[in-house]
């Protein structure tokens, strides 16, 4: 898991490794700024969605994952790009 989260393992040659140049504030920044949006779409779905529902249990949860899991990884590969463009020119 920790290869795949970035921190450390090994990259194939030619692939740009996880958080490549982003300082250690850029990725608690990240981190901290996606766990509040999760947190905030779970309270906002715990809220709308009633607790009879079948649904209800373990849907908020799932969908707070997958914002947090897609919006880090997203921001992660975008930093990584915007400093390899910087670097670039």
């Amino acid at each position: 898991m920790s290869k795949w989260l970035g921190p450390t393992g090994e990259h194939a040659p030619g692939e740009v490794p996880k958080w490549a140049g982003v300082s250690a504030r850029g990725k608690m920044l990240v981190g901290v700024l996606w766990l509040a949006v999760a947190v905030a779409v779970l309270a906002l779905l715990r809220l709308r969605l009633p607790d009879d529902a079948v649904f209800g249990g373990f849907l908020p949860i799932f969908i707070a994952i997958l914002v947090f899991s897609a919006g880090s990884s997203a921001t992660e590969r975008g930093m990584v790009r915007g400093r390899d463009s910087a670097a670039a020119h």
